[in-house]
């Protein structure tokens, strides 16, 4: 009885962990394409390179 309990509330819990999911996805990819318009208006190459090494280690812990 408990395992059919924990089956009915994983179920229901479903698509809440796949809207929270795809938000966070999607939410990464906008802050993403920003950074990226940002790198291309910036004239400092110090600049640049910093915010790549910060994206780059983001995305390491990320993933």
């Amino acid at each position: 009885m408990p395992s059919k309990c924990l089956h009915s509330s994983i179920t229901c819990l479903w698509p809440q962990l796949l809207f929270a999911m795809c938000s966070t996805i999607l939410l990464s990819v906008a802050v993403l394409l920003w950074i990226m318009l940002q790198l291309r208006r910036l004239r400092r190459l110090w600049l640049r390179e910093l915010l790549l090494r910060m994206l780059q280690e983001a995305l390491k812990h990320s993933f």
